[in-house]
């Protein structure tokens, strides 16, 4: 089982950034729960070993880390999409006996979605442990955000950017630049991803 702390060496964005590229990464290409520990190795090796090459005179951390987890990303969806499509992969009996991520005996069958939906668009429920997380850093974010911006988002979430608007008692495009303004303070907390 990981921990939160197992990524203690990075500072609060870069560790929650990477989370949130893990988080992202659980249910696509098959990759599970038992993954999440190897895939948050995986980015941290990564951008340790890439972090010689940041230069502060050129660029900023933050955005340094951006370019190097969504690198890493792409890749292991790349690489993992391959091994999908290999043909040692494509007959197996789903009562073949194989072991899971924590090394007990299951069947195969055992270890796939219960979505069919997902199995078809790549995406599936999050697993408990994830939607806490982001309710975690959604909740984090908003408690941060000036009363108005956090007003916009109550209203917004519960109805239309229109009655928002009508609501505040503001114009449109007011309403539009507080939500720009909302989306980058989420994308600043590393949840892009997850912006509607």
């Amino acid at each position: 089982m990981v921990t939160k702390h197992s990524l203690d060496c990075f500072d609060k964005f870069t560790a929650r950034f990477i989370r949130s590229k893990v988080r992202k990464l659980i249910g696509l290409a098959g990759f599970t729960e038992s993954d999440r520990a190897d895939l948050l190795q995986d980015f941290a090796l990564d951008l340790l070993q890439r972090r010689k090459n940041f230069n502060p005179k050129t660029a900023n951390w933050e955005a340094f880390v951006v370019v190097v987890c969504e690198n890493r990303y792409a890749t292991i969806l790349e690489h993992r999409q391959a091994k999908v499509r290999s043909q040692e992969r494509e007959a197996r009996s789903l009562s073949q006996p194989i072991r899971d991520g924590e090394g007990n005996l299951t069947n195969l069958g055992a270890t796939l979605p219960d979505s069919q939906s997902g199995k078809r668009t790549g995406r599936y429920r999050r697993s408990d442990q994830d939607a806490s997380d982001l309710a975690h850093d959604v909740a984090t974010v908003l408690e941060q955000m000036p009363p108005m911006m956090r007003k916009v988002c109550e209203i917004v979430m519960r109805d239309s950017k229109a009655a928002a608007a009508r609501e505040l008692g503001i114009s449109q495009g007011k309403l539009y630049e507080i939500l720009g303004r909302v989306r980058a303070r989420f994308e600043k907390a590393g949840l892009r991803d997850y912006l509607a």
